[in-house]
């Protein structure tokens, strides 16, 4: 819980939410990684309880999954095959990497 208060605190411009080269175990270009969208812009009432990690509520699908290219300070860039995909980093739940 106190992790979580603490990346609620952050604020866009702050160095830690923008440039994840110093932040060890960030994920890194080239990584598979499975981003979970954010329940509220997915349209899901506060008022029903969904897992953080679960791929898909009601049939629709809940994250993006596929070859991290890029993370910056507005966008994470995902290639999922034939599609790239465009996430913007205030639609981002949570980001899951395999354990290092």
């Amino acid at each position: 819980m106190a992790l979580l208060v603490g990346l609620v605190g952050c604020s866009p411009q702050d160095p830690a939410m923008t440039d994840t080269r110093n932040v060890p175990d960030a994920p890194r270009a080239g990584e598979l990684v499975t981003v979970q969208l954010r329940r509220d812009h997915l349209g899901a009432g506060a008022d029903v309880p969904i897992s953080p990690t679960t791929n898909s509520f009601n049939g629709a699908r809940t994250c993006v999954s596929g070859q991290l290219q890029a993370l910056t300070d507005r966008w994470v860039v995902i290639d999922s095959g034939s599609e790239r995909h465009w996430v913007a980093r205030s639609s981002v739940l949570l980001v899951t990497t395999a354990a290092k």
